[in-house]
């Protein structure tokens, strides 16, 4: 079998520490003042260590751990399992199937009154209701502090799954098989291995377990679609914005959107990115987010019915001192901005965030935010918030106007409560990305379905 260059840390128990203890003692000179304080101290330090971290795993090879986002009063048992298990991902309601675990396999879980739960990513997944009551426990764990950031992912990066893929309980093609993950599954890294034959392995966290992936079954994520628009306009009654990037066409929009739902990829919401981010909830592979920014009318008149159709939900990021209070006849030829009335109709597919209240200017050709101070930016971005929480009490996310910051305009809107905000910075997102400074992508109308794939598929 092909030994691993790289190795996953093991905890030091309570044995190997007295081994220790004694080969200190035996090999310490008894006439060395300096070598006994030292051999002293090494010995607290083995104490208090294994006093914080010991926990019980039961006489099986798989590496058991305990998720890190555990409940202290949770109470986590290892369970053999009696049959091939499937296992649940839920997604706004929806039960997605993810994967399966094997026969016999040891794993961690929890029984609740909604089912029984496994560590899986960065949040839970559920076992098959029909295989819900697995054998007596093994064991049961007294979950601690240092248990449950042991299993924490130690990086920033993700694989994505185009095909059923296998889990290997080592990072080796000939080991036993602990299970599978599905179609659509992205999953959060917690190492990169090389074997001595050069091939080379994702480690991840799974059901209180270490499994292996081999990284020719998976795609690295790249990261987030999230996109963004302004305007937009039926061909024949655009006259004064054709060539403007920041106009789209009301077809290109629908068929841009309608061939994203074909691809079987659905919108998340702001909410879903940043616990995403903050790496407290999984995602499926194919997803994106939609944003317009200043709240224009055309996007109330073609952008609503169209994403209402496809039930795709979006972000408006609202000029809050342009809504206007009442209704105005529709005017292609000029910039008009959503009524009161038109913003609570939308509230299906629209959720409505801060893009500043008077910020959104030039100054010298320049924005305006640059010639601000940060206490009369974070001012602007309350104020804005403000008037938004009519429409939604959970204004915490900023686009900034024409896409500018500085240090500035960082510290103001953390300090008004923000906490993600977007720039027009080209790219995608995904965790570790600083949450004040995300990128974004524009669609055109000139962009063809196969750009816009590329732009959105990993």
């Amino acid at each position: 079998m092909p030994q691993l260059i790289i190795f996953s840390t093991q905890i030091l128990n309570p044995t190997m520490s007295l081994n220790v203890i004694i080969k200190l003692k035996q090999s310490m000179n008894q006439k060395c003042f300096f070598c006994s304080i030292i051999a002293m101290a090494i010995m607290s330090f083995l104490f208090i260590s294994n006093s914080q971290a010991t926990v019980n795993y039961p006489a099986v090879e798989a590496h058991s751990l305990i998720r890190y986002q555990t409940p202290k009063s949770s109470e986590w048992h290892f369970d053999k399992l009696e049959k091939d298990t499937p296992i649940h991902f839920n997604f706004r309601g929806e039960n997605y199937d993810v994967g399966t675990i094997h026969k016999d396999s040891i794993i961690l879980s929890k029984q609740t009154s909604e089912g029984r739960f496994i560590a899986y990513g960065y949040d839970t997944a559920m076992l098959d209701d029909e295989f819900a009551y697995p054998s007596q426990p093994i064991h049961q764990l007294t979950v601690t502090p240092f248990a449950q950031t042991f299993s924490q992912p130690k990086t920033n990066e993700l694989f994505i799954t185009t095909k059923p893929i296998s889990l290997y309980t080592k990072a080796d093609i000939n080991s036993a098989v602990f299970g599978t993950l599905s179609e659509n599954v992205r999953y959060p890294i917690n190492a990169n291995l090389i074997d001595q034959s050069g091939n080379h392995w994702h480690q991840i966290f799974l059901a209180g377990n270490i499994v292996y992936v081999n990284s020719k079954d998976v795609e690295i994520d790249k990261g987030i679609s999230v996109l963004t628009f302004h305007h937009i306009l039926e061909d024949t009654e655009n006259r004064l914005y054709r060539g403007v990037s920041t106009t789209t066409s009301v077809d290109a929009f629908k068929n841009q959107m309608a061939h994203l739902k074909s691809l079987g990829y659905e919108t998340i919401t702001l909410d879903e990115l940043y616990q995403f981010l903050k790496k407290e909830r999984n995602l499926p592979s194919k997803v994106f987010v939609i944003t317009f920014d200043d709240g224009l009318k055309s996007v109330h008149k073609y952008g609503y019915p169209i994403l209402k159709d496809l039930e795709y939900q979006a972000t408006v990021f609202m000029i809050t001192s342009r809504i206007k209070r009442h209704t105005a006849n529709w005017q292609p030829d000029s910039l008009q901005f959503m009524s009161l009335a038109e913003i609570e109709e939308a509230k299906s597919v629209f959720n409505y965030q801060s893009h500043s209240h008077f910020l959104h200017k030039l100054h010298n050709k320049k924005p305006i935010i640059f010639q601000r101070t940060e206490r009369v930016i974070e001012y602007d971005v309350e104020r804005s918030i403000r008037a938004l929480r009519q429409f939604n009490p959970s204004v915490y996310y900023f686009a900034y106007p024409f896409g500018a910051f500085d240090t500035k305009a960082l510290n103001a809107v953390k300090a008004a409560g923000i906490k993600m905000a977007f720039s027009t910075v080209k790219g995608r997102v995904k965790p570790g990305d600083n949450l004040l400074k995300l990128k974004r992508i524009y669609l055109l109308s000139s962009d063809s379905l196969s750009i816009v794939e590329d732009k959105i598929l990993n």
